[in-house]
């Protein structure tokens, strides 16, 4: 198709703005997921798997993704599916900026992440699985404690940090 007839123009632009509509579903979909997962906890993931037909994998992803980019962090030239490639790594914004800075497709960031993971060492994996799990439980006092009536002790913490000084 060497010549672009005026038709192809017409239904590029409606095709456009289909892609369009299509991103704006997904993180509508993600926003409103976050949502019902923060009004009825941790199991709306199953609820809505089972009233709805999608898995409860694909809900907690959607979920995952809108909370590492909220609205305003979002990166309008790259795709839900680099976003939720992102949201899946120790820093989501900087593999995000990768992407955008290096133009990488979706099936290139998904390799640069699997690349650099595979260059961690046990030591290392652990170490930032210790530093999730120190953030986990701070978050847990900051929000929850009150509410449930307990605190999480990171007694271990310091022994942690010591450690790792």
């Amino acid at each position: 198709m060497g010549d672009k007839s005026p038709n192809y123009e017409a239904d590029l632009a409606v095709f456009v703005q289909l892609l369009e509509g299509e991103r704006e579903n997904l993180w509508a979909q993600a926003d409103w997921a976050m949502h019902m997962t923060a009004s009825y906890g941790r199991k709306t993931a199953k609820l809505l798997a089972t009233d709805t037909g999608v898995s409860a994998s694909y809900v907690r992803q959607i979920v995952a993704t809108a909370k590492a980019f909220p609205e305003e962090s979002r990166a309008l030239d790259l795709s839900f599916s680099h976003h939720k490639i992102a949201a899946l790594t120790e820093d989501p914004e900087a593999w995000l900026q990768r992407a955008l800075k290096d133009s990488l497709s979706v099936q290139e960031l998904r390799q640069a992440v699997t690349d650099s993971k595979d260059h961690l060492t046990e030591a290392e994996e652990a170490q930032r699985a210790a530093e999730r799990l120190i953030q986990a439980a701070k978050k847990f006092n900051e929000r929850y404690a009150e509410i449930v009536g307990q605190q999480v002790i990171l007694r271990w913490e310091d022994l942690f940090e010591q450690k790792t000084a």
